[in-house]
């Protein structure tokens, strides 16, 4: 007995290291039949089951999830409207590899025969909820996918959130589902409660006036609660640039009766910002800048802001103090004076500069009215230096629609200016002028786009050298007719400019480009093709964050002889 124990304890020590280098099971799981979301519902569903599933893996519990698979593939896939559905399965094993196959065979969807929705209290004759029957996302006929259901359920209570119904509840909401007729019956009933009002409005503590703050205010107090007025407040005192951040949020736990105190953080960005750069511009040459801003003088929005260019061909001095208007949202008086000098292939002077400005917007529309002074010391070519002195009213306009200004893929931009001034004491010489610029960027097919821009204007003088050098026309250079020098076509009275450019997306945002310019600024008639000059070639571009980099190579068709133009615009395509 003592030699049987022995050996029996050797056969056990000799089987261990022996069973420690059993390969282990493995499962390997594929199904088939579905896709979309259906098949990504399935697969995790199949992983979760996995997951339960006891390690290390044995024929027993490999056994076990293939006999529940079918039932969790079922549940996976009746959210989207199978109730009908069948699993082919299979389990085979290769020595320690086991494969789980289920074909899924869904059958078809059901569908909604009914939406029964409800809504009572006093909200329902709120236009906001009258409407949603008309849209609502579940209709009779269409299948049967709970994520709709969930969505749409969603939507009352966002409906009334927004609106202020803040003690609105869902009464019933259930599916009905009859697998005899194969249909589903949707109910819905939803208490609206009584809508809350505006209440007080709470400022955090800003160097600014709450008088002057609460003219950004989109809702006043005693108004109809919606929360659409308080993201307009939101967006209207982030974008005021007084601000670094900004949050705005109703507090209806601390409603009296039914007014909601409105709670506005504030958090004021710096009083002094100082602006330095340094580039190269193909119209100007290499070019400096240095800007000084004082983004609150006072309690009432007042700013000062002050802008030095230098370049080889033009430099500018500019101070501007900003007042806010009666609505600072969409109004504002500006004052400034300004120095220039220039020297460019068609004149060369200096230019004094005091202006006031009023400009408005409403809507997609900006308008500004100004009065400015002009005194400026030049010489047009070849001909002597010539004072101009005039003071003129103004008027312009401005229109832009498009989605995203810095990459915009469809969109239009409108600008418009008249000004003029009869012979007076203050005005030394009488003119009248007016000049209209557009801009198109639209989607030729998916990854083509084509940009089209076209510049007119007229000028009614009886000597049109009297006529300051700054609101002459001219022509030529990146922004204008490509291939010639900047400003380097005209002075004249009559303008024209059109350009077409196609861009080809290459790989993510950069684009190839070809391009043709051509105009005329004349004392004629501009749109005469026979003196027009033109400009065509190839460029690259970069549809970068801050708007739109394009270096292109331009030659003047007109001028035989003159050699391609390499040039370089920044900015947004409108």
């Amino acid at each position: 007995m003592k030699n049987l124990g022995r050996t029996c304890l050797f056969i056990f020590m000799l089987c261990i290291p022996i069973a420690s280098l059993a390969v282990p099971n493995q499962l390997a799981i594929h199904f088939s039949g579905v896709s979309g979301k259906v098949n990504d519902n399935v697969k995790q569903a199949l992983a979760n089951l996995r997951n339960e599933v006891r390690h290390p893996l044995s024929p027993s519990s490999i056994q076990a999830f293939y006999s529940k698979a079918p039932r969790v593939i079922k549940s996976a896939i009746e959210p989207y409207g199978f109730f009908r559905a069948r699993i082919q399965k299979s389990l085979t094993r290769n020595k320690n590899i086991w494969t789980a196959n289920f074909n899924i065979i869904p059958g078809a969807a059901i569908r909604i025969s009914e939406v029964d929705l409800k809504i009572t209290g006093p909200g329902i004759h709120d236009r906001a909820f009258e409407r949603l029957h008309e849209r609502f996302p579940l209709k009779a006929g269409h299948v049967l996918h709970t994520e709709e259901y969930e969505k749409a359920k969603q939507l009352l209570y966002d409906i009334a959130s927004t609106r202020g119904y803040f003690k609105a509840k869902m009464l019933k909401s259930k599916i009905y589902i009859n697998l005899i007729s194969y249909r589903a019956r949707i109910v819905f009933q939803f208490e609206t409660g009584p809508r809350y009002f505006f209440g007080y409005t709470v400022f955090s503590d800003t160097p600014f006036d709450p008088r002057f703050l609460e003219k950004f205010l989109a809702y006043r107090e005693g108004e109809r609660y919606n929360y659409r007025k308080i993201q307009k407040t939101q967006t209207d005192l982030i974008n005021s640039n007084y601000f670094d951040q900004t949050i705005v949020h109703p507090v209806p736990k601390e409603a009296i009766g039914r007014e909601v105190p409105i709670n506005i953080e504030l958090t004021p960005r710096k009083r002094f910002q100082y602006d330095l750069g340094l580039g190269y511009g193909t119209d100007t040459g290499p070019r400096g800048t240095l800007g000084f801003t004082v983004r609150r003088i006072n309690a009432t929005g007042h700013r000062f802001h002050t802008l030095i260019q230098a370049s080889q061909k033009y430099s500018n001095a500019t101070a501007s103090y900003l007042i806010p208007g009666a609505n600072p949202i969409t109004d504002l008086y500006t004052f400034s004076a300004g120095y220039a000098d220039f020297d460019q292939v068609t004149g060369s002077g200096t230019s004094r500069k005091v202006s006031a400005k009023y400009t408005t917007a409403f809507g997609d529309w900006q308008q500004t009215f100004a009065l400015t002074y002009l005194n400026e010391r030049y010489n047009i070519r070849s001909f002597p230096f010539t004072k101009s002195e005039v003071t003129y009213p103004s008027t312009s306009w401005q229109y832009i629609n498009t989605k995203n200004i810095l990459k915009a893929k469809y969109g239009f931009r409108f600008s418009g200016f008249i000004a003029g001034t009869p012979k007076s004491g203050i005005s030394k010489t009488a003119f009248s002028q007016i000049r209209v610029d557009l801009k198109l960027v639209t989607n030729l097919f998916k990854h083509t786009r084509i940009l089209m821009r076209t510049s007119m204007g007229h000028t009614d003088i009886r000597n049109l050298e009297n006529l300051p050098f700054s609101l002459q026309f001219f022509a030529g250079g990146a922004q204008s007719i490509r291939g010639y020098r900047y400003n380097a076509i005209g002075p004249g009275r009559n303008l024209f400019t059109g350009s077409v450019e196609i861009q080809q997306r290459i790989k993510g945002d950069w684009y190839l480009a070809a391009f043709f310019d051509v105009g005329n600024v004349t004392d004629g008639n501009p749109f005469n093709s026979n003196k027009w000059f033109e400009g065509v070639g190839p460029g690259i571009v970069w549809v970068s964050p801050i708007g739109m980099l394009e270096v292109t190579v331009a030659n003047a068709i007109n001028q035989p002889n003159h050699p391609w133009l390499v040039q370089f615009t920044m900015g947004p395509a409108l």
